[in-house]
């Protein structure tokens, strides 16, 4: 990146997202539009796009070759670059996601430490939506959950993890007694859910889902007794959250 030099639409093109490349990506946009005149473009390509253009047209070509190059790559090849590489290539695992995130954390806390009208912009947004009652107790909520986190035994945490480095493709890890309600983050509480089961019971005490609860211990310790050996979810290793490795 610093043989190229910040600020340009090379960088930019490259992958680097400072406040620098994005100006210099925005001119240069600029500049293309300007030169070039939409009505001579044969629209509906996706050059015709890059260009500049946004008619219904060139946007469905760009929706189309981005699908299309997505569907091409196997994201399950060894060789893949997950993380940070592999999210702008369009992979949503696990690892990627975090890695996106925490590329725009550290791009959002390296631009409040340079731009004070930026930092105390965040801070009155942050101030007027803790005025609000729901806002302040999701705030709330958060902030006990992650204390329940860091309060685990030293037997309990290598437990804790190692349920979670389990969990079998399609599930994730569910607290029978929701943290927000306060519920221990310990094995005796944890279970395995489906996706779309664990997000409907979000942190409700009277759901019902015991048609879908997988049990840890059928996994970890024995083999399952209500599940043939055929039918069970294979497991595959999984990259901890951050909340997990504090632990």
């Amino acid at each position: 990146m610093s043989k190229v030099g910040h600020g340009s639409h090379r960088s930019y093109a490259i992958g680097c997202r400072c406040d620098h490349c994005r100006i210099g990506e925005r001119q240069y946009r600029n500049d293309i539009r300007s030169r070039k005149s939409f009505s001579e473009m044969s629209h509906g390509e996706r050059r015709a796009y890059r260009a500049g253009c946004r008619c219904d047209l060139c946007i469905r070509a760009n929706s189309i070759y981005g699908k299309a190059l997505i569907a091409r790559r196997n994201f399950e090849d060894n060789d893949f670059p997950h993380g940070r590489v592999g999210a702008k290539r369009g992979c949503r695992c696990g690892t990627c996601v975090e890695a996106k995130r925490k590329e725009e954390r550290d791009r959002k806390r390296e631009r409040r430490a340079h731009d004070q009208e930026y930092a105390e912009r965040l801070r009155f947004q942050g101030r007027k939506s803790m005025s609000q009652p729901r806002a302040k107790k999701l705030h709330v909520a958060a902030v006990n959950k992650r204390r329940t986190l860091t309060v685990v035994t030293l037997e309990d945490a290598e437990l804790v993890k190692l349920i979670y480095l389990s969990t079998p493709n399609g599930y994730t890890v569910d607290h029978i007694v929701p943290l927000a309600k306060g519920g221990r983050h310990a094995p005796e509480n944890l279970q395995y859910l489906p996706l779309s089961v664990n997000c409907a019971k979000h942190a409700r005490l009277n759901y019902d889902a015991s048609k879908h609860v997988m049990r840890w211990q059928d996994i970890i310790e024995k083999p399952s007794t209500t599940i043939s050996q055929e039918s069970r979810p294979q497991v595959r290793p999984k990259r901890l959250t951050p909340e997990m490795e504090m632990i």
